[in-house]
């Protein structure tokens, strides 16, 4: 392992708040970075043998409280341990050797660490030793096919269609009355429109890392199960190896929080400026984002979810049955916990003689293609079948966070200077404050923001840190297109002239 890799690794004093009340992991973790230091300082340390056996030892610990009751009750705290345990578990492998077949395991735990852990504290210590583990790795079999491009087809459409509204039109249209709707050609400036039907660009970014699939084309049929594959195996098997009749078994890479886990594919597509809105009065989180992969025939049976999304379609195309929450009663949900939201129907073949009281449901149908959005209000039923191979991407309206908000003021500054849109960035600004209070602290580079009323005046008076940290970000980002002081002398411009305040940096 090189110098630079070696450095991202946490200090003993970063970890020192985590560990707090864990006496175990503190004293392993002490003595791993008191080692890892030795490493650094001098090319060796002493106990490398039984230092490596504590902090195994940490991870197989950590990984039975994990799978100790429900995962959604595991305390960060532990996952987070797991998480650090497994980076150490990593770099003491790589002391032993760095050959191809030691990286593959190593592989295996990191991406264990970041399924069954909690990485968001060590985000470019993760992106590192995944590019280190991945250098060198030779794939030997044959290409993937590059998918072929699905024509687009007119075909009815039961619900409103919008052609790349703007973010006024969607507030108004849809997300307010809560009107599913189609937006057409939403998506079609994404890099992952041409890249990713090239499934070897899929195999060189992505073929190493180990995923949870779904097997089985539904997964409320008694024959569907999960497992853990590489990537790599699942594209070889859906997308070009074929059984000797004809027929496989369907699997889905579905609901998978993949760009969290594969930051080279977040880059290829863009958060949609539609989930800059947010209609939980609940803490937001960051938008949540998941992955939907896989060949045709796959099928999401009837169900709801409780936010806001968008279900974007970056190839192939789905048919998509929907059916409003009024008709609940008569949509037979499962009445166990787990299928709680799932409804008993298929609702490509209505059987009206096992579930009568489907003659009273209105059934909405449309084709999505790629390029488009399709824009669901919380608790709408969906049916989802992928015609073709297919790969979706969902975004949770319902969550937001302030990188999606900086991303509309890129937009603007890209345009020219600021000065030039500076009513339009201006707004953008708002919309940020809208959905944030004074946190009373520095803005950190991940920092949520709570949903309240507009606080811009508040803030632009009585915290002006934030709205300078949000310039800053913008110039960072930008590389200095526009100078700081010009943008913060827009902004003021701009809110002394709707406002007659004065603001005085």
């Amino acid at each position: 392992m090189d110098g630079p890799l070696l450095e991202l690794f946490p200090r003993y004093a970063d970890l020192e708040d985590l560990l707090q009340n864990e006496l175990e992991a503190r004293y392993i973790l002490k003595k791993a970075t008191e080692h890892l230091e030795g490493i650094k300082s001098n090319g060796k340390a002493s106990e490398e043998e039984e230092i490596r056996y504590l902090v195994c030892a940490l991870v197989d610990r950590n990984w039975e409280r994990i799978h100790t009751g429900h995962f959604s009750s595991v305390p960060v705290t532990t996952r987070k341990i797991y998480a650090i345990a497994c980076f150490f578990k990593i770099f003491f492998l790589l002391l032993e050797s760095t050959d191809p077949r030691q990286k593959e395991k190593c592989s295996g735990i990191l991406d264990e660490a970041q399924l069954l852990g909690c990485t968001d504290d060590w985000n470019d210590l993760k992106a590192a030793l995944m590019e280190y583990l991945d250098k060198g790795q030779v794939e030997t079999s044959e290409p993937l096919p590059i998918l072929a491009a699905v024509k687009r087809v007119t075909c009815s459409c039961d619900i409103p269609q919008l052609d790349a509204p703007g973010i006024n039109e969607f507030q108004t249209k849809c997300f307010q009355p809560q009107q599913p709707t189609l937006l057409l050609n939403t998506i079609r400036h994404w890099p992952a429109m041409d890249k990713w039907r090239d499934l070897n660009y899929l195999l060189q970014v992505a073929g190493n890392r180990t995923v949870p699939i779904e097997i089985g084309s539904n997964y409320a049929s008694d024959e569907w199960s999960q497992q853990l594959v590489k990537i790599r195996d699942f594209l070889r098997r859906q997308f070009v190896d074929q059984s000797g009749d004809g027929h496989r078994e369907i699997e889905y890479l579905a609901q998978h929080e993949l760009f969290a886990q594969i930051p080279a594919l977040k880059a290829d597509i863009c958060v949609p400026d539609y989930c800059t809105l947010s209609g939980s009065q609940e803490t937001p989180a960051a938008v949540d984002i998941k992955a939907w992969l896989g060949p045709a025939g796959t099928i999401s049976p009837m169900h709801y979810d409780p936010k806001h999304n968008l279900l974007c379609q970056v190839f192939g195309s789905k048919q998509i049955i929907l059916a409003a929450p009024e008709d609940t009663p008569n949509l037979y949900p499962h009445e166990s916990e787990f299928l709680g939201n799932t409804s008993q129907i298929d609702a490509a073949e209505l059987d009206l003689k096992t579930f009568p009281l489907l003659q009273k449901v209105r059934f909405y149908k449309l084709l999505l293609q790629p390029g488009d959005c399709l824009y669901m209000p919380p608790k709408w039923w969906h049916y989802v079948r992928a015609e073709t191979p297919s790969f979706s991407v969902y975004f949770d309206l319902s969550v937001t966070h302030i990188n999606t908000v900086l991303t509309v003021l890129f937009r603007f500054v890209n345009f020219g200077t600021l000065q030039h849109h500076g009513s339009a960035a201006l707004a953008a600004v708002s919309a940020l404050c809208r959905l944030g209070r004074s946190s009373k602290r520095s803005l950190k580079d991940n920092e949520l923001l709570e949903s309240e009323s507009d606080m811009f005046p508040y803030l632009l008076v009585n915290e002006p840190a934030l709205i300078k940290a949000v310039c800053q970000r913008i110039n960072q980002v930008l590389h200095d297109v526009i100078s700081l002081y010009d943008m913060m002398w827009t902004v003021r411009r701009c809110w002394v002239m709707n406002h007659q305040s004065n603001w005085v940096l």
